[in-house]
């Protein structure tokens, strides 16, 4: 039996400043890093969060029911990594962006106090779509309800203002696409993973050579900002070459398969700016996936 997701539930005062979680706008398809030290246990089964795992009283407790002070302070140090506060942490992070979860990634491996072999470190990608709605919420919204309420000083200015600022900065987009879910989550049938040693293994570094810079894996946040200038420049999209449409479905075959195989290649291939409707990138799938495998046919319901 399915175990059901805990809703995130605002009050309305609270919804009313929350468009995306009101229309219930969530990415379809959404990452997680996780390694042997992450806090929160991930297999494709399920998530749980340390609060979870460890029978805390809070873990069936929706952040939005708890006293806005006090949820503005669990949310802080979540957001601002606070290690101390992980056994009492009901949340688990997401991220829309497959650029910052690669580099996230390479970053655990070399650049953090994980240093988990890249064979350990997981790339996990979860649809989203047949979720209850509630059951994921955009960073940026929790944090824009939650900053006014908190009330001690923070060290290090570590505060949910600091974060909505940093986010909000108009010279640099600081956002890195964060969803939060709280509570155990089944995941099963909704998810498929894979290494970081399997994606170098089969020629990520080809596709993105940029990722390869191993000096440059210990910074984080400034990093994904470089790397977006990088690939996402604002001059117009040359052409793919056949060598990287054959690599991202070589990759995404290989460390995903089945259904995921088209989406991923497509995510693969999006790392970089592209031109509308690439005629390579057009006829390199037709070459390889039949009409009904790009786009497959709704099954239409008898009256």
């Amino acid at each position: 039996m399915v175990k059901p997701p805990l809703p995130f539930e605002p009050d309305p005062s609270q919804l009313r400043r929350m468009p995306l979680f009101s229309a219930n706008k969530v990415p379809r398809y959404l990452f997680r890093i996780h390694t042997p030290t992450s806090s929160a246990e991930t297999t494709t089964l399920s998530v749980v969060p340390s609060a979870s795992k460890c029978g805390r009283a809070g873990r069936t407790h929706d952040i939005f029911s708890l006293s806005p002070s006090y949820a503005a302070a669990l949310l802080k140090d979540h957001l601002w990594w606070d290690q101390a506060h992980e056994a009492n942490c009901n949340l688990v992070s997401w991220t829309s962006s497959l650029l910052f979860a690669l580099h996230y990634a390479l970053h655990r491996h070399r650049g953090s106090c994980d240093t988990s072999a890249l064979a350990d470190i997981a790339l996990l990608v979860l649809d989203t779509r047949g979720f209850p709605a509630g059951t994921f919420v955009s960073e940026m919204e929790i944090l824009r309800v939650f900053a006014e309420h908190e009330k001690a000083v923070a060290v290090q200015n570590k505060t949910l203002r600091r974060l909505v600022e940093i986010r909000e900065d108009p010279r640099r987009n600081r956002s890195y696409g964060e969803y939060l879910s709280q509570g155990e989550l089944d995941i099963r049938g909704r998810c498929v993973q894979t290494t970081m040693q399997k994606l170098i293994d089969l020629g990520i570094f080809e596709l993105v050579k940029e990722l390869s810079e191993e000096d440059l894996w210990k910074k984080l946040a400034l990093r994904v900002l470089d790397l977006r200038e990088e690939l996402l420049p604002s001059a117009p999209a040359p052409s793919a070459t056949h060598f990287e449409v054959r690599k991202a479905i070589t990759i995404a075959d290989a460390c995903f398969g089945d259904r995921w195989t088209i989406p991923v290649a497509a995510m693969l291939l999006a790392l970089r700016r592209r031109k509308r409707n690439d005629a390579i990138i057009v006829q390199g799938v037709a070459a390889m996936f039949s009409r009904e495998q790009v786009v497959p046919q709704r099954k239409h319901r008898g009256r």
